[in-house]
C-alpha cells in the first residue's frame, strides 16, 4: 500500500465496519478492523510530510476524522484513548494550516466536526482548550449556529477548570488574583447563552409530531436496540426530519452547557454557605431561585429527549453529545438531591430516581458498559500508540 492510499483506505475501513454491524456480517467487521490497522500503518508513513502541501494535508485530515468517527462508532466508550488520539493528530496539522482554515472553505467540514469533538470533549474533562480559528460558514443558517455555539463552549471549559480549582481550595484561602474576574464571567456566559439561544428564534420551537419532553416521556424506558454507535442506514429511522433532529441536538448540547455552568457555580456557592465563609462570586448573579429553577427546566429537556437525541443518525455526533449531555444531568440530579432547599423547586424525588435509572441506563449503553463479554472490543489503536509522532 502506497502513502497515497491512506485516505481510500480509510474509507474503506469505515464502510466495512458500518456495513457490518448495520447488516449483521460478522466477517465484514473483521475485515473493517484488519483495514484499521492497515490504514493506522500507512498513515504513520505518510505523516511526516505533513504541512508540505495544502491538498496533501487535506487528505490527510480527511483521512483523520474518517478514522475519528470509526473508533467512536466500532469501540464505544472504549474508544476514548483512540478517537483522542486522532483528534491530537488532525489539531497540529490543523495548526500547521492555521492560516489556510481561516480563508478557505475546504477546510469548513473537517475543523467542523474536529472542533465539536474536541469542545465536547474538553467540557467533560472540565479542562480549558486551544484550537485554530473557526472561519465564517456560508452554509445553511442552522448549521451556521454550531461554530457560534461551541466558540461559547470553548470559554466554558475554561471557566469550568478555574471554577473547580476553586472547590479545591479550602474556603478560608485567598484566591489568586487572576480569579477576581470570576463573577464577571460567570454573567458574561449565561449571557452568551441566553443571547445564542434568542438568537435561533422561531427556529427554536421543535415540531410537535416530536417527542414531547414532559414527564410521562421521561418515564418511559427507551428501547435498547434502538441505541446504536453507527448511524443506520434508513435516514428516516427515527422518523424525524433531519434539520429538526439537528436543531434538537443543538438545543441538547445548549441546554447541557447552559446546566454544567449553573451547577458549577451552584456547588462553588453551596461550599462557602455551608462553611460561613464569604462566596469569590459576589452578589452580581440572578437571584439563586431563578437560577435553580433555569437549572430544572434545562434537566428536564435534556432527560426526555435523551433517547431520540443519542441516536447516531445521518452523520451526527449522538452519541458524543449524549454521553456530555447525561453526565451533567446525572450530575445536576445528584446534587439537587443533596441540597434538600431546592426539594420545592426539582422535579420530585419519585420522578427524579426515574430519571436517574433511565438516564444511567442510556449513558451505560453509550459507553458500550452493558455488552457482553463475548462483544467487548478494544481498538487496534492502543496497539499503534506511535502513529502521530513523527507531527
Amino acid at each position: 500500500m502506497e502513502d497515497s492510499d491512506f485516505l481510500t483506505s480509510a474509507i474503506s475501513t469505515l464502510t466495512l465496519g458500518w456495513y457490518g454491524n448495520a447488516d449483521g456480517r460478522h466477517e465484514l467487521t473483521v475485515r473493517g478492523r484488519h483495514e484499521y490497522v492497515r490504514t493506522l500503518s500507512s498513515l504513520r508513513k505518510a505523516l511526516p510530510n505533513a504541512g508540505k502541501s495544502a491538498p496533501y494535508d487535506l487528505e490527510l485530515l480527511a483521512a483523520i476524522e474518517l478514522l475519528a468517527h470509526y473508533e467512536m462508532y466500532e469501540f464505544g466508550g472504549r474508544s476514548s484513548h483512540g478517537w483522542m488520539a486522532h483528534l491530537a493528530g488532525a489539531e497540529n496539522i490543523l495548526r500547521l494550516n492555521c492560516d489556510e482554515t481561516q480563508v478557505s472553505e475546504t477546510y469548513l467540514d473537517i475543523l467542523l466536526s474536529h472542533r465539536l469533538i474536541s469542545v465536547v470533549s474538553a467540557l467533560s474533562s472540565r479542562r480549558r482548550i486551544s484550537l485554530p480559528t473557526m472561519a465564517k460558514s456560508r452554509s445553511p443558517a442552522l448549521k451556521d449556529k454550531f461554530p457560534e455555539l461551541l466558540d461559547i463552549g470553548v470559554k466554558i471549559a475554561e471557566f469550568l477548570e478555574d471554577m473547580d480549582s476553586i472547590l479545591e481550595m479550602p474556603p478560608f484561602q485567598v484566591l489568586p488574583e487572576h480569579h477576581s474576574q470570576l463573577p464577571s464571567r460567570c454573567v458574561s456566559l449565561i449571557k452568551d447563552l441566553a443571547s445564542w439561544r434568542k438568537s435561533l428564534g422561531v427556529r427554536s420551537q421543535l415540531s410537535p409530531h416530536l417527542p414531547s419532553p414532559s414527564a410521562e416521556d421521561a418515564r418511559q424506558p427507551s428501547d435498547s436496540k434502538a441505541i446504536t454507535l453507527y448511524p443506520s442506514k434508513s435516514p428516516q429511522f427515527l422518523g424525524i426530519p433531519f434539520d429538526e433532529l439537528q436543531l434538537a441536538r443543538l438545543l441538547h448540547l445548549y441546554s447541557s452547557m447552559l446546566l454544567t455552568t449553573h451547577l458549577t457555580i451552584l456547588r462553588v456557592e453551596t461550599k462557602y454557605s455551608e462553611s460561613s465563609f464569604q462566596s469569590p462570586l459576589g452578589d452580581i448573579l440572578p437571584e439563586r431561585a431563578e437560577r435553580i429553577s433555569e437549572a430544572v427546566e434545562q434537566a428536564d429537556f435534556i432527560t426526555a429527549w435523551a433517547d431520540v437525541c443519542i441516536q447516531s443518525a445521518w452523520q451526527s455526533f449522538g452519541p458524543v453529545i449524549g454521553t456530555f449531555s447525561l453526565g451533567v444531568v446525572l450530575d445536576w440530579y445528584r446534587f439537587e438531591e443533596r441540597i434538600t432547599a431546592m426539594a420545592s423547586l426539582g422535579v420530585g424525588q419519585q420522578r427524579r430516581e426515574l430519571n436517574v435509572i433511565e438516564c444511567s441506563r442510556l449513558l451505560k449503553r453509550l459507553r458500550g458498559e452493558d455488552a457482553k463479554p463475548a462483544k467487548c472490543r478494544s481498538s487496534p489503536l492502543q496497539t499503534h500508540q506511535q502513529v502521530y509522532d513523527s507531527l
